[in-house]
């Protein structure tokens, strides 16, 4: 296994991506929505990899969800920083980690792959979630 460590800006949330592989093998992918693009988001995930989110003061983070509303998008609401995104499907929570707020950010942005998730409907959108988002996630408050 292999450990990516990232947090907001200030702190409050941090986090640890346990990943079956390597940094160089993640796939980078920058979604094209106007959410996404406004906050400059990247993400990667690990359908094999475990998620786990520390967050020290719940009362400063929020969720947003729009569009579909199938997904929280969390921001800490300290810094402004939006670290992690999950979805439920069918009883589980799936993931994925903004790039950008991993200590080695450096080493992904600009691997990037542009997405454009527009033309998705609902059910292909849970889906793709299913198969390539973090299915194992937890998130606990210090």
């Amino acid at each position: 296994m292999y450990a990516l460590a990232g947090a907001c800006h200030c702190g409050n949330v941090r986090f640890r991506l346990q990943s079956t592989l390597p940094a160089a093998e993640l796939q980078v992918r920058r979604c094209a929505c106007t959410f996404c693009s406004k906050h400059a988001c990247c993400y990667i995930s690990d359908p094999q990899g475990e998620l786990v989110v520390e967050v020290r003061d719940p009362a400063l983070l929020a969720s947003y969800r729009f569009g579909t509303r199938t997904a929280d998008f969390f921001v800490c609401k300290e810094c402004g920083v939006m670290p992690f995104v999950t979805s439920e499907i069918d009883g589980t929570t799936y993931a994925v980690v903004n790039a950008n707020t991993l200590d080695a950010a450096k080493d992904f942005r600009d691997r990037a792959q542009a997405m454009d998730y527009n033309n998705e409907n609902e059910p292909q959108r849970l889906e793709r979630r299913r198969q390539h988002w973090i299915g194992r996630v937890r998130i606990a408050a210090k």
